[in-house]
């Protein structure tokens, strides 16, 4: 006897949702992005920078990230908002050493 058991989900019914948005993705789960923390790599991509960069600024120049374990996690929002503020941008003492130094040669 072969049987096989069917269910019927009503097609009105909200979608189930998971504790883990890992193994299921919520049909919002996307849209915004101010309650998620994104890696290192993801925020390099965000900014077009290289990763190495973002954890220079995370050491030097105080990209608002926190560390999970081993890893650096950060808020897209917060770290938007310190862009906007200046946060990467360079030193202008640094920037006058560099030409000074050039002129001398």
């Amino acid at each position: 006897m072969n049987s096989q058991v069917t269910a019927k989900i009503p097609m009105d019914s909200e979608p189930t949702l998971c504790h883990n948005s890992r193994f299921m993705s919520t049909p919002d789960s996307k849209a915004g992005h101010g309650d998620r923390w994104f890696s290192v790599s993801e925020v390099a991509a965000h900014l077009g920078v290289a990763t190495d960069t973002i954890y220079r600024w995370i050491d030097n120049k105080g990209l608002p990230a926190h560390r999970v374990g081993r890893l650096w996690k950060c808020k897209l929002l917060e770290v938007d908002a310190w862009v906007r503020a200046g946060g990467p941008a360079e030193s202008p003492g640094l920037e006058d050493s560099d030409t000074q130094g050039e002129g001398n040669k």
